[in-house]
């Protein structure tokens, strides 16, 4: 997934971020400096703006040096409000698109105004569009519990409890083809176990569900592992900013 539309931050610029405007709270200015000196591995795939505010879905190139396991794409929210001179700025890792898009839903953004890159990958079909929106639209239906991320391969499977679905593990396998086409399949699962197992066996796609049956039925600690390859579980409702240095 390669891109020419590198990320710069967002107004108030650089500067001014760190000079004459004051950050919102504690975690704003460490991130608006990650983001500032990160910023050459940050790739935009998409975004929304509006009066005060950004979102944008960044792809991080530098976790392709960790091939296995760790989540490649960043949701990063900021504002500005130029009458008090504060900003604030809060960024989140996501392990697929649909999530990263729940993410900054959750915070403000219009699922339907993101404006897409060209290099951005964008879902195949029908089913693709159909999982993606479930998730991303979805609000509080799913919690992510389980993930990984093969930067190889071009693909990640996530493991979500389905609060809606009488087989409640729903395991996703988002799938970069060539063309920048982003496949997602899903398959559910009534017990964990059995849903970890598939998901790690990296058993054949399941066939796409049609749509009204689709319809009907259906962050972390730090992310890196420390070994290869690795399965990130994730221990809590909401995952950290990325405010630590590398």
């Amino acid at each position: 997934m390669e891109s020419t539309h590198r990320f710069a931050p967002p107004s108030p610029p650089e500067e001014e971020w760190h000079g004459n405007w004051l950050a919102a709270d504690p975690t704003s200015d460490p991130c608006a400096r990650w983001l500032s000196e990160h910023a050459d591995d940050l790739l935009t795939l998409a975004s929304q703006e509006q009066t005060g505010d950004l979102w944008v879905i960044l792809f991080d190139r530098s976790q392709t040096r960790h091939p296995f396991g760790s989540p490649a794409l960043l949701s990063v929210h900021t504002r500005s409000d130029p009458v008090t001179r504060t900003f604030g700025a809060d960024a989140h890792e996501a392990p697929t698109l649909a999530l990263a898009q729940r993410w900054l839903t959750q915070r403000g953004a219009d699922p339907a105004r993101f404006v897409f890159e060209s290099a951005a990958a964008r879902p195949v079909d029908e089913p693709s569009r159909d999982a993606i929106a479930r998730v991303s639209e979805g609000g509080d239906r799913y919690d992510l519990l389980e993930h990984y991320s093969d930067h190889v391969s071009n693909h990640t499977w996530t493991i979500l409890r389905d609060h809606q679905a009488p087989e409640e593990y729903a395991v996703h396998v988002d799938r970069v083809l060539p063309g920048n086409r982003l496949q997602v399949r899903e398959r559910s699962f009534a017990d964990l176990a059995a849903a970890r197992t598939w998901a790690r066996a990296g058993e054949p796609l399941p066939r796409p569900a049609p749509r009204a049956a689709a319809a009907r039925a259906h962050t972390t600690t730090d992310p890196r592992p420390a070994t290869s390859p690795a399965v990130v579980t994730v221990p809590r409702g909401d995952a950290p900013t990325r405010t630590r240095t590398r």
